[in-house]
């Protein structure tokens, strides 16, 4: 393959575009999500509606939590706020805390509300593609804060992907896992999905 050459038209579009996406991210994306910090029940609201209203009582997601950390910690790590900072921190305290399967280990897909008031998981499986995400986010943090538990948690995590969900004879990963970590189970990440076939 050839070498691609631009004229300078060219580095001149991609350098306003590049300026035209920092400005969004840091005038719209990044403080958009700050008000919506759940500072009763931790992390972030699980639903925000379109008009900025948001239910505090939704289920909070294993992928959301994961973004929000891996995005506030990035950002923190370039920009050096301190809302940034306490932003991920957020994200990692509920992810480490009600998100996180304490007895088992992993991330559970999405915790509800309890009748104690607590957090409870909405579905019991451990799903492959959220875990992932949080490894992804947790190795984000310990870069932008230098915090070892969060690297020591990815590399848990990172551990029993390989162990339990890794398919050793045709190659990546089954989708998910039951809650204990013993098997893949079949599961399908929504209603329009099909589920993967355990072995």
């Amino acid at each position: 393959m050839g070498k691609v050459s631009y004229s300078t038209r060219d580095v001149a579009a991609f350098h306003e575009l590049a300026r035209r996406m920092r400005f969004e991210l840091e005038s719209d994306i990044l403080p958009f999500w700050l008000p919506y910090v759940d500072r009763e029940g931790g992390g972030f609201y699980g639903l925000v509606r379109n008009d900025g209203g948001f239910d505090a009582a939704a289920p909070k997601g294993l992928v959301m939590h994961s973004r929000f950390l891996w995005a506030y910690s990035a950002a923190y790590e370039r920009y050096a706020k301190p809302e940034y900072l306490a932003a991920a921190r957020a994200a990692y305290d509920f992810l480490r805390g009600p998100q996180r399967d304490a007895e088992a280990g992993g991330f559970w897909w999405a915790v509800k509300r309890g009748r104690d008031g607590g957090f409870e998981p909405e579905v019991g499986a451990k799903l492959v593609y959220g875990q992932a995400f949080a490894v992804y986010a947790l190795s984000e943090h310990f870069l932008a804060t230098g915090e070892a538990a969060a690297l020591d948690l990815a590399l848990e995590t990172y551990g029993l992907l390989e162990a339990v969900a890794r398919d050793g004879e045709e190659g990546g990963y089954f989708e998910a896992c039951d809650r204990s970590w013993k098997g893949p189970v079949r599961f399908a990440l929504s209603e329009v999905d099909t589920p993967a076939t355990s072995p």
